[in-house]
């Protein structure tokens, strides 16, 4: 069975991790210390490219429907609702929704990806870098093998109206508005197709959550678009053009034990 086959998917939701970063998969925290007692060489972890952007209009119904949306694990959403651990960067309009029928919510999400690490995980390259306390520690049950980077940049347009008929019309005009631009990985935009000639989008409240700090702050629909076509450019200018962590890979400490031959004491 290949480490793919065991591996467990975490986003990030604004939090910071490292490859062989301890991880406790029961409440989906970060345990706050190594796998490893030294730093690992980079010979041992890979970095490849996996330029991708995605699109995601939420009409933010309910916060289940917006995890769902978002492809976020059941057992995090859990977590999340819960208020297990603070929501941080893009992810921060995950905790409102909206308060009654008379209200005009949709949240628009750029998500782009850039570049991949993975740890190549071998006994005999990294036998003498692991920590056998780590492996004993009952407050983790997994570590970081992979962190996907990028950014996520999230708007989120906001009315209450008079009637929910005036707000249901509203709400479906902006959602089919807002699916019509296009922004690729290079940074290159078209909102041609931007609808601003309808004067009721004026009025809407326009709040923006993100992984990088925009350079204005968008006050039309027409402005959030070009406001996203600098997203590109801003992942350059961090983490060596990675951006921020978007995903954790994570591989569990009890197969880790087998592969460095270390028989582990405690039970989890």
């Amino acid at each position: 069975m290949s480490a793919d086959d065991e591996t467990i998917k975490r986003q990030a939701i604004g939090r910071q991790g490292f490859i062989g970063s301890l991880y406790d998969i029961r409440n989906d925290r970060f345990e706050g210390r190594s796998l490893f007692n030294q730093t690992v060489p980079s010979s041992n972890i890979s970095t490849t490219d996996c330029a991708h952007s995605t699109y995601i209009v939420d009409e933010n119904e309910s916060q289940k429907e917006t995890f769902t949306s978002l492809n976020i694990d059941a057992s995090m959403k859990i977590s999340l609702m819960a208020g297990l651990f603070n929501i941080e960067g893009s992810a921060k309009y995950l905790n409102q929704t909206k308060t009654n029928s008379r209200t005009v919510r949709v949240t628009h999400i750029l998500q782009m990806k850039t570049k991949k690490d993975h740890l190549h995980i071998s006994m005999t390259d990294l036998c003498q870098y692991f920590s056998s306390d780590a492996l004993e520690n009952p407050n983790a049950t997994h570590c970081v093998i992979g962190i996907t980077w990028g950014a996520n940049v999230a708007a989120t347009f906001e009315e209450v109206l008079a009637t929910s008929e005036e707000a249901s019309e509203l709400q479906g005009q902006l959602s089919a508005c807002l699916k019509k631009p296009t922004i690729g990985i290079s940074g290159d935009a078209s909102v041609k197709n931007v609808d601003e000639t309808n004067s009721k989008f004026r009025s809407l409240k326009i709040h923006i959550s993100g992984d990088i700090k925009l350079s204005t702050v968008p006050r039309t629909v027409e402005d959030v678009f070009k406001a996203f076509s600098e997203v590109p450019s801003k992942l350059n200018e961090l983490n060596d053009g990675k951006g921020q962590q978007l995903e954790f890979e994570l591989y569990p400490l009890k197969r880790m034990a087998q592969i460095f031959k270390y028989e582990i004491s405690i039970q989890r």
